[in-house]
């Protein structure tokens, strides 16, 4: 159940989002329906003192998901496809893995730790 956060200082196309969850879902090895993807565009952003130039900084949660080693190639990936699908420089890319607790994510009126009791 990834939760991603896309912020970028440009436009997305129409259908971006879309498109966004099925890459991830593939990478990820996890079900569309499961992904819930927030693209937040045209953000008021800098890097490095530049607000003109084209940055993106993602943030994605899951659980049992991401580890040292995997991350690796998570990272290649999504940046891969963020370069090509928003014309961003590879190092004005950023992404933030974070390792969720399945009892600290609220779904179905409950946490996912005793809906899904396997996510332990």
């Amino acid at each position: 159940m990834p939760i991603v956060k896309l912020y970028t200082n440009q436009k997305v196309r129409d259908g971006f989002a879309v498109a966004f969850s099925k890459f991830l879902s593939i990478l990820l090895n996890k079900p569309s329906f499961g992904l819930f993807v927030v693209v937040k565009d045209q953000n008021m952003m800098s890097h490095d003192n530049n607000a003109d130039e084209r940055v993106c900084v993602l943030e994605i949660k899951a659980i049992k998901i991401f580890n040292n080693q995997d991350n690796v190639g998570y990272a290649k990936g999504i940046t891969d496809y963020l370069s090509k699908e928003l014309n961003c420089k590879q190092e004005k890319i950023v992404i933030d893995f974070v390792a969720l607790n399945p009892g600290f994510v609220g779904r179905h009126a409950t946490t996912v730790e005793v809906c899904e009791p396997e996510s332990k």
